[in-house]
């Protein structure tokens, strides 16, 4: 077997869905070599092709797992020695040992007991982590959930699964397959994933590959390493055929897995269950790519919506309300009109993925332009892609 061959025999949901926690940072000695791991797979992904292709994007999924899994609680340097004995077999290309240690591991791995917290410091000490970071928001909204009692719900007992599939009904029609619509594929679309990655916030939730973002940071980092600084325009390659719909199907499916959380809301009168809010937590590295394509496709989406839909490309419940009542004055006073709020339940869950496809594959010529159709055309194979 070759040495890309090795992780053949592995199933697909094995590498994109991890056991392990990952290590929460890369030592700094240590990123340019693994920088230089993760550039050798996406250039076999960005040149490959069929099976070679598929081979390289499941070398890509597992890429956390191989590399960063935890399996050792101890100071950094044990931390260190680890991530570099997995480095070393990647250079040595002795992908034979370093896949059989991962199975290895999986074969005996016991996740760590969590203990429950009894009291709210550990919480109180994350918040003041986040802090001195200079994230003041997420700090003084983890005190204020910490104070109210909120927190994580047990997703495995009955009453909050119970709602948790009730805010995830079956679908109630499928979507048609892509070659029934009139848009047709398009390629790579140019998404600047690498300048976003290297902004992206640290302390944030992990996907269920493993990927977390100060991983990312690490990888795009400058390095003073030839290989390892030509990363950042090898993630802009892969970003752009992402965006562009043009990577095999499968992999859409388990890019786009979440760890599904449940979250502890408010009691409001004489509820006896404990209201929950479902939160699912995708890939870092997904993340990162859907943030690159919403900024490629803000303008046509701001044109086409604002102010209709209010929520575009303004931040925060309270602005959207008062910027909204402006645009619509603005755009409707002289003439006279009605403002109506409209707040429909679950509607994320429940929308309508063929009809929202629809629209975006034939927009009504009264409300988008000639141009503002044909950038939709380009974001089409994206949407249906995580929509179907």
């Amino acid at each position: 077997m070759s040495a890309w061959g090795q992780l053949n025999g592995t199933e697909f949901i094995r590498c994109a869905v991890t056991e392990f926690d990952t290590y929460g940072f890369i030592p700094r000695a240590l990123r340019a070599r693994f920088a230089k791991v993760v550039g050798d797979v996406l250039r076999r992904v960005n040149q490959s092709q069929g099976a070679a292709r598929d081979q390289a994007l499941r070398w890509f999924l597992a890429i956390p797992q191989l590399f960063l899994r935890r399996t050792c609680y101890g100071a950094g340097r044990r931390v260190k020695r680890q991530i570099e004995g997995r480095l070393d077999q990647w250079e040595r290309r002795d992908f034979c040992k370093l896949v059989g240690d991962w199975k290895h591991d999986i074969s005996v791995h016991q996740p760590p007991l969590r203990k429950a917290e009894a009291n709210s410091t550990p919480a109180i000490l994350r918040a003041l982590a986040l802090i001195e970071e200079g994230e003041m928001s997420r700090g003084v909204r983890l005190l204020y959930s910490t104070a109210q009692g909120l927190g994580i719900a047990d997703a495995a007992s009955e009453e909050v699964l119970a709602q948790l599939k009730a805010k995830h009904p079956l679908r109630r029609r499928h979507v048609r397959r892509f070659s029934t619509y009139r848009t047709g594929k398009s390629g790579p679309v140019p998404v600047k994933v690498a300048k976003l990655g290297r902004k992206l916030r640290r302390r944030v939730g992990v996907g269920p590959d493993g990927w977390r973002n100060e991983h990312i940071r690490a990888i795009l980092a400058p390095h003073g390493d030839v290989d390892a600084d030509e990363t950042p325009g090898l993630l802009d390659q892969y970003g752009a055929e992402w965006a562009g719909g043009v990577l095999p199907d499968w992999y859409y499916h388990l890019a786009l897995a979440a760890r599904l959380a449940a979250l502890i809301k408010r009691k409001v009168g004489r509820l006896q269950v404990t209201p929950v809010r479902p939160i699912g937590v995708g890939s870092a590295m997904t993340r990162l790519v859907c943030a690159a394509s919403v900024q490629y496709f803000e303008g046509v989406v701001h044109r086409i919506l604002y102010p209709l839909q209010v929520a575009v490309g303004v931040k925060g419940s309270g602005p959207k309300i008062v910027f909204g009542m402006r645009g619509m004055v603005e755009r409707f006073g002289p003439e006279g009109g009605v403002l109506r709020k409209v707040d429909v339940v679950n509607a994320f869950q429940e929308f309508d993925r063929e009809d929202c496809l629809t629209v975006i594959d034939n927009p009504d010529p009264e409300f988008v332009s000639p141009e503002d159709a044909a950038a939709l055309r380009e974001l089409f194979p994206l949407a249906w892609r995580m929509l179907s």
